[in-house]
This record gives C-alpha cells, sequence and structure tokens, in this order.
C-alpha cells in the first residue's frame, strides 16, 4: 500500500512541475477570470449594480469612471455569454468607464488570441482595448435597440508572464452606451 501511495504523490509532483515551468496553458484555459461578468451575481429582481473607480467585480478593477454589470433587458440588450454583462459607461453623467485584470500565466513570446463580444445601446460608442499596456484595438460600435453583439478578434505576443489588460468604453454620440461580454484570452495553438 505504501508503494503505491509513493507512486501516486510522484505523478502528481511531475504533472505539478509542468505547470509551475511554464509549460502552455491549453487552447481551452480562458486567461482572465469572470470573463462573462457573471460574479457577483445580480441574483433576485435586480437589473443591475453600479461599480465606481477603486472598486472590484470579481478579478476586474475598475479604474476610471464607473461600470454596470446588467442582466436581460430584452428591450434593449440581452447577454450573449451567460446572464450578465457589463456596460463600460452606465449613464449620461458619469465619466468614461473602464476595467483592468492582470492576465498571469502568460509564456514571454507566446501568441495569444484575446476575444470578445462587443455592442452599443442606443447609439454609436466606442471601446479601446489594451493588452500589456499597448492599445491592441478600438472599436467603433453602431447604436441600436436591442442591441446586435458582435465578435471581435486579436492576436498578441506576450512579453512577460503576467499583462494588464483593459477596457475602456466612451459614447461617440451623446446616448450611446458599449457594452462587452464573453471576454477571453487564450493560447494560440499552431
Amino acid at each position: 500500500m505504501w508503494r503505491g501511495t509513493m507512486r501516486f504523490a510522484t505523478v502528481m509532483l511531475v504533472v505539478l512541475g509542468s505547470v509551475a515551468a511554464g509549460r502552455p496553458a491549453s487552447a481551452d484555459t480562458n486567461l482572465l477570470r469572470n470573463g462573462g461578468f457573471e460574479w457577483p451575481s445580480l441574483g433576485g429582481n435586480m437589473r443591475s449594480r453600479q461599480f465606481d473607480a477603486g472598486q472590484r467585480i470579481g478579478s476586474w478593477r475598475v479604474t476610471a469612471g464607473s461600470v454596470v454589470t446588467t442582466t436581460a433587458s430584452p428591450v434593449y440588450e440581452t447577454p450573449p455569454v451567460g446572464l450578465q454583462a457589463i456596460n463600460l459607461r452606465p449613464a449620461l453623467e458619469l465619466a468614461d468607464g473602464e476595467i483592468c485584470q492582470t492576465a498571469s500565466g502568460l509564456v514571454p513570446g507566446g501568441a495569444y488570441k484575446i476575444r470578445l463580444l462587443a455592442a452599443s445601446v442606443i447609439e454609436e460608442s466606442a471601446i479601446d482595448v489594451t493588452f500589456d499596456g499597448v492599445e491592441v484595438g478600438h472599436l467603433d460600435l453602431l447604436g441600436g435597440v436591442p442591441v446586435v453583439f458582435k465578435l471581435y478578434v486579436w492576436r498578441v505576443t506576450a512579453a512577460a508572464s503576467t499583462a494588464p489588460f483593459c477596457l475602456h468604453g466612451h459614447p461617440i454620440g451623446p446616448y450611446g452606451y458599449p457594452i462587452v461580454d464573453g471576454v477571453r484570452i487564450k493560447p494560440v495553438t499552431v
């Protein structure tokens, strides 16, 4: 019995050692947490919850302005992934909203795919996407009611094992409200 336990422990150390040694994550691994903005859950009859600069939404940090997690409001929007999405400019009187998260588990020199779904409620708005302090995308979103989410994808190369990833939303028209859902960073497989 003792020998069997010892073999199991050795196998576990080998497996854990390969992860710790910086082997690439699998293509199914999202290197961001809470990319669907499902936590904290609104639950009950709550339709939205505002978060201001300095507050956290799970692993995301609000770094500018205010943002709102929202549930389905069929007249305006229905989150395409899960039950909640995030509005990066929730009201006329509020400043542009920005959220950031540190992507970790990157392999320096490795290629990664950034993917997200975005839309704008009512009028036009924009979203700036940055990875490791560099803008990788600028989205000019057409407004509409109800919104139609569109898929956006970029390819980036990691310079270090961690990198900040940020989404900054702002209006183009006075009644433009940018919404994001299904945010992912995954390794590119060959």
